[in-house]
Formats: C-alpha cells, sequence, structure tokens
C-alpha cells in the first residue's frame, strides 16, 4: 500500500475515480457540503407537504412520505413532480406573469395598430428587418446550448445520486413518521434508514383483516395513520394499536411459530410492511432494536395466553 505522503506519489499515473476518491478522503467538510446541496437541491424536484395541493390530494403526511419514495426510487425519478417546491415556485412565477401578458397585449395590440399607421411616414433601411432577423437567428442557438448544458447538469446530478443519498432524502420526508415510531425511539439513523428504505405501503379499511391466528406470519407493520384492534383465536378483544405502534413481530422473533392473534382494522389504516426476508438485513445487524422487539413480543404473548387462559376457566 502506498501512502498518501509519499514522496513518489507523483510518479504514479492514478485515474479520474482514484483522484476524486483520495480527494473525497482528504476534504470530509466539502463531501459533506456536497450531499447536504444535493438532498436540499433533488428535494425540490420531489412531492413536498408545502405545497397546498399536497395534502388536499394525498389525504396524509404518510401518503406524502410513500409518494416521496416511489418517486425517488422509480425509473422516472428525474421527472418533476406536480406537488414539489420548485412547481409550486413556477407557478407562482408564472401565473400573474400569464395574467400581464393578458393584459397588456390589448393595450400593446392597440399601441402596435397606431405604429402601423405611421409606419408610411416613417423611412428605415431596407436591409433592418433582415439584419434583426439575423441577429435572433444568430442568438438562438446559443441559448438552446445554454438550456442542453443545464439539463445534461441537472441529470448528471440526479443520475450520480447514490442509493444512500436517495434514503436519506426519503427519510429527511418521512421524519414526521419516523417520529411516531415508538419503537424506534433511541434508535441510530443508519438502522432507521435501512428499514424505511424497505418499507412498502398498504392501505386497510374498515374491518378488513391484517392477520390471521393459526398462519405463520411473514410480516411485521408500523401504523401509520388509524387504529386496528386485536383478538384472541376465542374472539377476545385484547387491545387496540394506533399511529405509532407495530405489531407482528412474533414471527422474527419466535420462527416457525403460527400467529396467536387477530389483528382488524378499526378504521381507515395506513400501514407499512416489512416482510421477515429483510430482517437480517435491518434489525437482526441492531442488537438494541432486536431486544426491545423481543421484550415487546414476549409481553404481548403472554397478554394473549393469559386472556386465552381466562377465557377457558370461565
Amino acid at each position: 500500500m502506498i501512502s498518501i505522503f509519499d514522496p513518489h506519489r507523483s510518479k504514479i499515473n492514478l485515474n479520474q475515480s482514484e483522484q476524486n476518491e483520495i480527494y473525497s478522503r482528504s476534504n470530509p467538510v466539502q463531501k459533506r457540503f456536497k450531499n447536504k446541496f444535493m438532498i436540499w437541491f433533488y428535494s425540490q424536484f420531489i412531492a413536498s407537504n408545502k405545497h397546498p395541493l399536497a395534502k388536499w390530494y394525498l389525504k396524509s403526511d404518510k401518503a406524502i412520505f410513500c409518494e416521496v419514495e416511489r418517486h425517488v426510487y422509480s425509473d422516472f425519478w428525474f421527472i418533476i413532480h406536480p406537488f414539489s417546491n420548485f412547481n409550486l415556485i413556477y407557478t407562482i412565477l408564472m401565473t400573474p406573469l400569464s395574467f400581464y401578458l393578458l393584459f397588456i397585449n390589448t393595450f400593446s395590440g392597440a399601441f402596435h395598430y397606431d405604429i402601423a399607421r405611421c409606419m408610411s411616414c416613417l423611412l428605415f433601411p431596407d436591409d433592418l428587418s433582415d439584419k434583426f432577423k439575423a441577429l435572433i437567428d444568430q442568438e438562438i442557438p446559443a441559448f438552446n446550448k445554454y438550456l442542453e448544458f443545464v439539463m445534461v447538469l441537472v441529470w448528471h446530478v440526479f443520475a450520480n445520486s447514490s442509493n444512500p443519498l436517495r434514503t436519506d432524502i426519503v427519510l429527511q420526508h418521512g421524519k414526521i413518521f419516523m417520529e411516531k415510531v415508538k419503537i424506534f425511539q433511541g434508535i441510530s439513523v443508519q438502522v432507521i434508514k435501512s428499514i424505511v428504505s424497505r418499507l412498502t405501503l398498504e392501505i386497510y379499511l374498515p374491518n378488513d383483516m391484517i392477520i390471521k391466528s393459526g398462519d405463520y406470519g411473514s410480516s411485521m407493520f408500523f401504523i401509520g395513520v388509524g387504529t386496528v384492534a386485536v383478538f384472541t383465536q376465542s374472539g377476545k378483544e385484547v387491545a387496540h394499536y394506533e399511529d405509532g405502534d407495530h405489531f407482528g413481530e412474533l414471527n422474527f422473533v419466535f420462527q416457525d411459530v403460527k400467529l396467536k392473534e387477530n389483528v382488524i382494522a378499526v378504521a381507515y389504516c395506513e400501514i407499512f410492511r416489512l416482510e421477515s426476508r429483510h430482517y437480517k438485513e435491518t434489525i437482526e445487524r441492531a442488537p438494541e432494536l432486536r431486544k426491545k422487539l423481543e421484550e415487546h413480543a414476549l409481553r404481548r404473548l403472554d397478554m394473549i395466553l393469559l386472556e386465552e387462559q381466562r377465557q377457558y376457566q370461565n
């Protein structure tokens, strides 16, 4: 291995990627500034809860968060979202301009009519209009090249944003949801990022069955919006879970064990699912979070078994 401070380093031919890697390692401040700038820049083109129509159309902050996640990880991430900050600012600027142009044309039409009446009295060189057209034809290609340069720059920034950077963007827009999930409190940001990037949103209507007792569970659930009821196998209601709660972790803690509870939606619910195949990539690598899940699972299992025992005794 050759040290960066080796006096003979200048004799070695480094390719561009190696030079960039050494430069980024030696300039951590600039690297952090670049990531923050790219997150801010990218955030202007995706859905935002600051847009007045976003909550009216998507109904909740959780739905906006899911729309951001869908947009960022889709094949069409480069498209400007209609509920983005950029689109909002563009609309605010262009609306008064459009009205201005609409009304000014009425007055300018009369002005040009008066000018046209006086044209016969004015003497212009014959080639003046030709020179003016030539000037326009000369300037338009330069303007087109500028627009092409801007589009290539935007494409390059978006195309070279890594998946971790996109996950940062999703996490930044999902802070409201993340703060409500009680089990995530005190857990490192990196663990939460790995979980967030693998969540999928599901919508449940009242009386929809989410978990059925007797089945082998394959997922864990986080409630974004709504309320669910927990029933024992005998039909006894034992608990209610609301925003920020989780359930379905029994299968993660006790493998190949049939579920002991029925979970049914009481109201309209937006629920995030984490499949068991992602368990090893996320929760199993976080001992603190895994310990919390085990404690919750044991308490809930004891509660369900105790309630069933009471039912049989009666």
